[in-house]
């Protein structure tokens, strides 16, 4: 239960590169209270401290709903004005009822528009997922 840090080199999409950071997630995780209450703290002071965080991703199994753990995230995000993106995986293993009520949940929430739907076996989702990733840069 690290950060791990990418770096993206230089091109012309991104001049100065960019770091990827990998945060310990805990969705299906087996982890008992105290192992979670430290990965929490951890990526609560990995989003404090970090000043030149310009975009999260936050990648949620589209079967699972948003948690408290997730909706603080996003408050706390968009308090510092960073754009948050929820890129919900394995959205091919949904029929279309779980679908539309997977949508009809991101409109409950107003999260419809800072929410893709991926499916990596479909490539659905990936080209604007990567998108927004060259647009986080400016």
């Amino acid at each position: 239960r690290t950060l791990n840090y990418f770096l993206v080199p230089a091109s012309s999409a991104a001049p100065n590169g960019l770091y990827l950071v990998d945060l310990p997630g805990y969705g299906f995780a087996k982890v008992g209270k105290g192992e979670r209450r430290a990965l929490r703290e951890m990526v609560d002071r990995f989003l404090a401290e970090v000043g030149n965080l310009r975009q999260l991703v936050i990648v949620l199994d589209a079967r699972r709903k948003l948690e408290v753990e997730e909706e603080n995230i996003l408050a706390h995000s968009q308090s510092f004005g960073r754009r948050v993106v929820f890129a919900r995986t394995k959205w091919d293993r949904l029929n279309t009822k779980e679908r539309g009520a997977a949508r009809k949940d991101w409109r409950f929430r107003e999260i419809t528009g800072i929410s893709l739907a991926i499916s990596s076996p479909k490539r659905t989702g990936l080209r604007e997922l990567l998108e927004l990733l060259r647009d986080s840069r400016g």
